[in-house]
């Protein structure tokens, strides 16, 4: 049986706008149960059903206020949202799920799966709701209702998120991005830097053996290899320097070698740097030499100078 039931037929569809119109006609006794079931074209159980559950909660006068229009729209859940079945949450507390969850993962605490469905069995329980037995038992939601949740949850979907240092974290605020804007755009007025004179340098880790990507292999056989250059690689840093035209520098290299890494660089883009540093980083004392890099090359002086943006290291 599929996860999801796609309907071959619309045989039980039900227009709810028109729905709600004949609950309200019937409510404010313009029409019949009967009467507003022939005129509507809605089956007479259905209206009976519907006015049941509405009167199990509320009253027929606090009802026709709340659709009136004279609640905000932040308290008026949707019309479908008064009649779902079989659904531990309604819509507004769905989307205040939703909201929760892309607020975790904004600040870098993101959550997976199995987190969600711990979270929406607590929630549930604190909001008295009628839930499956499952849920109780193994103290979360099930797979199925995660699933349905992420589906109608349009702008959420399972990410594979990229390291990020809590020093990054904290550093990247408003305050910050501010006073760096506010910084450059002094030096812009004062430098009058075109495009081809403002530089962007950056580094990158780069092992020497690549990931591997899934293969197709012999189900049931517990270990599946691929032929690498070795089973751990090395790391190199390489570092980019790029201008605000789209040109760029030759390249620096840091090899995990002290001693004559510029061997290394066969077969390399002319004026290349290589250096070394024990584990193949950047090091305090290497950088100096990058800057010298980029000096000999664009030959900066006071009358013609550039703009060098950098990473905020010590």
């Amino acid at each position: 049986m599929p996860r999801i039931y796609i309907k071959k037929t619309n045989r039980t569809s039900i227009d709810e706008q028109e729905v709600k119109k004949a609950i309200i006609d019937i409510f404010n006794n313009v029409k019949s149960i009967e009467g507003a079931s022939e005129f509507y074209n809605i089956k007479r159980q259905t209206l009976q059903s519907r006015i049941k559950e509405i009167t199990a909660v509320t009253t027929k006068e606090d009802w026709l206020k709340k659709d009136s229009g004279q609640e905000s729209e932040e308290e008026k859940p949707s019309f479908a949202d008064k009649y779902a079945a079989r659904q531990v949450f309604n819509v507004m507390e769905e989307q205040k799920l939703a909201e929760y969850i892309k607020n975790c993962s904004e600040l870098h605490y993101g959550m997976n799966y199995e987190q969600i469905q711990e979270l929406a069995f607590e929630y549930a329980t604190r909001l008295g709701k009628d839930m499956p037995a499952n849920w109780k038992l193994n103290g979360l939601a099930g797979i199925e209702w995660i699933r349905g949740f992420i589906g109608r949850q349009k702008n959420l979907s399972l990410r594979k998120p990229e390291s990020t240092s809590l020093a990054r974290a904290k550093g990247f605020n408003k305050v910050a991005v501010d006073d760096f804007f506010e910084k450059y755009t002094n030096v812009m007025e004062k430098g009058k830097f075109t495009a081809r004179k403002i530089y962007n340098i950056d580094e990158c880790g780069v092992t020497t053996v690549m990931k591997p990507v899934k293969i197709v292999a012999e189900k049931g056989k517990k270990q599946v290899g691929i032929a690498t250059s070795a089973e751990r690689g090395e790391l190199v840093t390489f570092v980019g320097i790029i201008n605000a035209a789209g040109g760029f520098l030759p390249p620096c290299h840091v090899y995990p070698r002290l001693r004559n890494p510029q061997e290394y660089l066969r077969d390399e883009y002319p004026d290349s740097l290589a250096s070394g540093s024990k584990n193949g980083w950047m090091t305090p004392e290497l950088f100096p030499v990058v800057i010298d890099h980029i000096i000999k090359i664009v030959k900066p002086t006071q009358e013609d100078n550039i703009l060098l943006l950098l990473n905020n290291h010590d």
